[in-house]
C-alpha cells in the first residue's frame, strides 16, 4: 500500500470502509503497487504515443476529454485577453507622469 503515497489505501479502508483485498486488487489493476519511477516512465512512454491514460473519476479516457479542457482555457485566455488588453490600455493613458 505504501505506493499510493500519503496512506491513501489505509484512508480508504478507514473511511470509506473498503475491504483491503479490494484495496490491494485496484492498486495492481492500475499499477499503483509498483514504484513511483516504473509507473511515472510508462505514463511518459504512453504519453509520447498519445495514450494520456484513465481518468478514474469519469472512467473515461483521458484523450478523450483532452478536447474539453483545451476548450475551456482557450476560451478563459480569450476573454482574458478581450479584457485585459483594452483595460490595460486604457490605464496607460491615464497613468500619472
Amino acid at each position: 500500500m505504501g505506493g499510493l503515497g500519503g496512506g491513501v489505501g489505509a484512508v480508504l479502508t478507514a473511511v470509506a470502509r473498503v475491504a483491503l483485498r479490494t484495496v490491494d486488487g485496484l492498486q495492481a489493476r492500475y499499477g499503483l503497487d509498483r514504484p513511483w519511477p516504473v509507473r511515472h516512465g510508462r505514463w511518459l512512454a504512453g504519453a509520447a504515443h498519445g495514450d494520456l491514460g484513465l481518468s478514474l473519476a469519469y472512467n473515461a479516457l483521458v484523450a478523450e476529454r483532452v478536447g474539453n479542457t483545451l476548450l475551456l482555457a482557450a476560451s478563459g485566455a480569450g476573454l482574458a485577453w478581450l479584457i485585459a488588453v483594452p483595460w490595460g490600455a486604457w490605464a496607460a493613458g491615464w497613468a500619472p507622469c
